[in-house]
């Protein structure tokens, strides 16, 4: 890979990274108290909500990590060697955990009680719309880890052409 874009994909990692800790940090822990405060829906999974975002850019954070990296080992013959394997399984495995923060969130939020109906008579979607999102984000989740998975399997693929190719030469 070229030199160059390996260092704005570092770049990029660590920038996403960093943005994803200032979520972490400031904008999740005051973003759902404020709307659970208006949200009665919100107010019943407010700490989950919380947990599950926090590790949930964790995840991320450990994928964009992973990336870097990767990517620092593609410019030489570092890529076809057996310790890249390690870097792509942590994606994987933060692609599964992911898939079951959400996973976890949804089962525990589907025994939540109802909540009584808006004295206008409109239904509030607040609570089915949380529980699509958490579909949404464990089949995104599992999705990743399987394209990876694949790759993973390229890879392995490659590593052992790189050294038979090695042994020839």
């Amino acid at each position: 890979m070229n030199r160059t874009v390996v260092i704005l994909v570092q770049i990029g990692a660590l920038l996403a990274a960093a943005f994803c800790l200032f979520f972490q940090v400031v904008v999740i822990p005051q973003a759902v108290p404020a709307e659970a405060a208006l949200d009665p829906v919100i107010a019943q999974v407010e700490g989950r909500l919380i947990v599950v975002g926090i590790l949930g850019l964790v995840c991320v954070q450990v994928v964009l990590i992973a990336t870097a990296v990767l990517a620092q080992m593609s410019l030489g013959e570092g890529i076809f060697s057996r310790r890249a394997f390690a870097w792509v399984d942590l994606v994987i495995a933060a692609c599964l955990a992911a898939s079951a923060l959400c996973v976890g969130f949804l089962v525990s939020t589907a025994w939540l009680p109802p909540l009584t109906p808006n004295p206008d008579g409109a239904g509030d979607m607040t609570d089915v719309s949380l529980l699509f999102f958490c579909m949404a984000g464990a089949g995104t989740a599992l999705g990743l880890a399987m394209v990876v998975f694949v790759m993973r399997g390229l890879l392995r693929r490659a590593v052992t052409l790189h050294d038979e190719l090695a042994e020839v030469v």
